[in-house]
């Protein structure tokens, strides 16, 4: 079991020790393997392009950990030279076909919609299995913490913030900036768990689970201020605290939400 470290001021062509950190994710999922620990110091990360993470897996008893350096904050976030391009480049953080990965005290941050360049998310994952997402503070993007596709199942999203997510330049303006989507899965058997975290001051939605056929437990979440242009409570998108469907024909359990509060939305 390995440590790999990353720093603003890393070089991808380092080893990825503490002394010569890397400084892409990309770079240090690459040598990962089940067990090891990938940490994160403290400050800025400006990616020049999208951080495209696909089939890295750990185990159900070694997860690949992608944490931030014991009392430092990371925050990934673009630079001003990040250019998008539609069907190559439109994400932050792209990640597909991973598991046991588990994210803790991450900061997503500035990946705000530009009025003529095709910006997504600040965070996609397709076909993520397993995978832990804790301690995050997802703000200040154009699109909600994402994640869709079929093999979406058996994560659990813990004590993570998701605010001030607005997206002014779409066709239909702040329409699609949630706080957490788990949406698209046409997977009956997936479930996923949303527990103690919290979604406010988002354009459109606070939680949304459009269109997800499997079951979600959402406990202990707090959803408010949703609906409206951040900071004002001037209506923006649709508003809702915890977006349950739709689904298809419901036959069994879809979604149970327990001691949770949602107001003002």
């Amino acid at each position: 079991m390995a440590d790999i470290y990353l720093s603003p001021s890393g070089n991808d062509g380092n080893a990825g020790t503490i002394g010569s950190p890397k400084f892409t994710l990309e770079a240090g999922f690459a040598i990962a393997n089940p067990g090891d620990t990938i940490w994160m110091r403290g400050g800025t990360y400006q990616y020049l392009g999208e951080q495209d993470i696909i089939g890295k897996n750990g185990s159900a008893g070694n997860l690949i950990k992608l944490w931030a350096y014991p009392g430092e904050t990371p925050i990934i976030t673009r630079s001003a030279s990040y250019t998008p391009v539609v069907g190559v480049e439109t994400d932050l953080i792209y990640m597909e076909n991973c598991s046991y990965i588990h994210f803790k005290g991450l900061d997503i941050s500035g990946y705000t919609q530009h009025p003529t360049l095709p910006y997504w998310f600040a965070f996609r994952g397709n076909d993520l299995s397993n995978c832990i997402f804790e301690n995050l503070n997802h703000h200040h993007n154009v699109g909600a913490f994402t994640l869709r596709g079929d093999n979406t199942t058996g994560n659990l999203f813990l004590n993570c913030d998701f605010h001030h997510n607005q997206d002014p330049y779409s066709e239909t303006p702040y329409d699609g900036a949630d706080g957490l989507n788990i949406t698209y899965v046409n997977n009956p058997s997936a479930i996923n768990t949303v527990r103690n975290c919290r979604a406010w001051w988002n354009a459109d939605d606070g939680f949304d689970f459009w269109q997800n056929e499997g079951y979600v437990l959402v406990e202990g979440c707090w959803s408010f201020y949703n609906g409206y242009i951040p900071d004002t409570f001037t209506t923006a998108g649709n508003g809702t605290g915890f977006k349950l469907g739709p689904c298809s024909a419901i036959t069994t359990l879809r979604r149970t939400v327990q001691n949770c509060i949602a107001f003002k939305n």
